[in-house]
């Protein structure tokens, strides 16, 4: 790796959490007085949906944290936990149907700031900057997949 290299990579790791910053300004935001933990876990439900242990291992967290943000995020009315028809002892977390909602209008408002954003550049650099960043987000996963297989 050279030294243009790591200038550039210094570079992207300065812009992209301020891109972030700039894209998910939304003060209306239906689930702006959540922790960015409870985000996280909501957007693993609504994706896939899962247990408390593939959650924990997905984020990096004790399954005991997942559980206590479950539990917050079930008493707001935004979750619900069902029983495996296999085995009670597990239990499976999905979306409410206001939680559902919710994800659904914060999607929508992003989705609208994004193209707010994007409208502000020519098309032709709309197509350039989508596949510019799709090839950083494979590039990103085939680090991690030769990180996880060496």
């Amino acid at each position: 790796m050279n030294d243009q290299t790591l200038q550039r990579a210094a570079n992207l790791e300065d812009l992209l959490p301020k891109i972030l910053r700039s894209l998910t300004e939304i003060s209306t935001d239906p689930l702006a007085d959540i922790s960015l933990s409870q985000l996280r876990v909501l957007r693993i439900i609504s994706e896939c949906g899962g247990t408390p242990t593939a959650i924990s291992q997905d984020l990096g967290l004790t399954v005991s944290a997942v559980t206590q943000i479950a539990n917050r995020l079930e008493r707001r009315g935004l979750i619900a936990r069902s029983d495996d028809p296999v085995d009670r002892r597990i239990k499976h977390l999905a979306l409410s149907d206001s939680g559902r909602e919710l994800m659904k209008r914060r999607r929508e408002m992003r989705t609208r700031r994004a193209a707010a954003i994007l409208c502000r550049l020519p098309e032709g650099r709309q197509d350039e900057l989508l596949r510019s960043l799709n090839e950083l987000l494979w590039a990103s996963n085939a680090d991690t997949e030769v990180e996880e297989g060496s």
